[in-house]
Formats: C-alpha cells, sequence, structure tokens
C-alpha cells in the first residue's frame, strides 16, 4: 500500500519549479544576448514575451506573500524612439527622410540647401581678398630685392607676360630679375604657377587667378 494523498501536490510543485527555472533561464540568456545596438522595439518585443512566460502565480505562492507587487513593464512610447547611439539617430533620420517625408523635412533641406549656397557666394566673393594677403606680400618681398616700388614692381612684371599658344599668361625666365624670380619661383611652389621648356626656353605660367590679381590691383593704382 502507498500514501498517495500528497502525489498531487509534489506533481503541481515539481511543474511549477520547473516552470519558473525555465524563466529564470530565459530571463539570464535574453540578459546575456542583448546588444545596446540592436532596434529598441525588438529589445521591448523580447523583452515582453519573457515577461509573459513568467509564472507569477506560482511565484506569488512561493513567496508566501500577500502583498506581491509585480514588476512594472516598460512604457514602449518611452523607449521606442530612443536610439541607442549617434549612428542609429542617423540612420533612423535617413529612413524617416525617404519612407515618410513630411514639410518639416522639405523645409529643412530648403534650409541647407539655401545654407550652401550663401556659403558658396561668400567664398566666391572673398577668393579675391583672401588671395591678396599672402600674394602681396611676396611681390612686395620681390619689389624690395629690385629696390623699386611694388607698384612699379608690378607693372614691369605684368609688361613681361606674353600669351602661351593656348591663350595663358605666361613669363620668359631669362627675362626676370631677381626679384621677379624668386616670386615665380614661390609661385609655382604654391602650385600657383607652373614651370615649363619651350625650344630650349624656361617659361613660368601663371595662374588665372594670380594674373587676375596682378591686373586688378595694377587698375587701382591707376585710378588713384
Amino acid at each position: 500500500m502507498s500514501y498517495l494523498a500528497f502525489t498531487r501536490n509534489a506533481k503541481l510543485a515539481r511543474q511549477s519549479v520547473e516552470s519558473m527555472s525555465a524563466a529564470a533561464r530565459s530571463l539570464a540568456a535574453n540578459r546575456a544576448q542583448a546588444k545596446p545596438s540592436e532596434p529598441t522595439d525588438r529589445q521591448l518585443r523580447d523583452f515582453r514575451h519573457i515577461y509573459d512566460s513568467v509564472p507569477w502565480n506560482d511565484v506569488e505562492q512561493a513567496l508566501h506573500s500577500s502583498r506581491f507587487e509585480r514588476p512594472v513593464l516598460p512604457t514602449y512610447s518611452d523607449f521606442v524612439d530612443h536610439a541607442a547611439s549617434g549612428q542609429e539617430d542617423l540612420l533612423i533620420a535617413f529612413k524617416d527622410l525617404f519612407s515618410k517625408p513630411t514639410g518639416r523635412h522639405a523645409f529643412a533641406f530648403i534650409l541647407a540647401a539655401f545654407i550652401d549656397v550663401i556659403v558658396a557666394l561668400l567664398a566666391y566673393a572673398a577668393g579675391p581678398v583672401l588671395f591678396g594677403n599672402s600674394e602681396k606680400r611676396w611681390f612686395a618681398a620681390g619689389a624690395a630685392l629690385d629696390a623699386l616700388d611694388s607698384q612699379i614692381f608690378v607693372r614691369d612684371f605684368l609688361r613681361k607676360l606674353t600669351p602661351d599658344p593656348r591663350g595663358m599668361a605666361r613669363v620668359d625666365a631669362s627675362a626676370l630679375s631677381a626679384g621677379e624670380r624668386q616670386v615665380c619661383l614661390l609661385l609655382a611652389s604654391k602650385e600657383l604657377a607652373a614651370s615649363m621648356e619651350e625650344n630650349g626656353k624656361l617659361f613660368y605660367m601663371l595662374s588665372p587667378e594670380v594674373h587676375d590679381h596682378l591686373l586688378e590691383s595694377s587698375g587701382v593704382v591707376v585710378s588713384i
């Protein structure tokens, strides 16, 4: 004979322990495999699946507590729009731009294009001003080597310029003074001029920016 009064209760207890152990293993596995780089909605769905698989009634009975409170689930709307990194923010922004464009995106695009155009125009307009700082000092130093005034030095240098077959301004190296030769060497080192040989002669071909600057500076002096 065997006493079977508690057999059913023992079986139910073993099942409760097994289900709680399985839930604990699932939670531990989720914590070990979770990655911050994963999408937020996927992390919340996985956590909700594990949360629902926990036998809360068995847990409450095992604790023998009448005031047991279940952990509160995180609010989906508080975390679904939060990115784990700046790169994820950028990806979300691009995805929204192409999949769900709104007036805000159109305004941002127009504003960015407008700013780019303004910056480009300012850079183009400031080109001659920014260009003249170093080059003016170079020509002033060349004029000092030749013991000439800067404007006279520029005028004499312009008189020596001749067009090449393509119409580019160039100067014969043999006709340069000591100061003019130093200026051409500086321009060539800064890629504002190029040296070339033709029929056994060395020429320095000036960039259009240098030529324009010299003509403008000479024209300003003449007008004054």
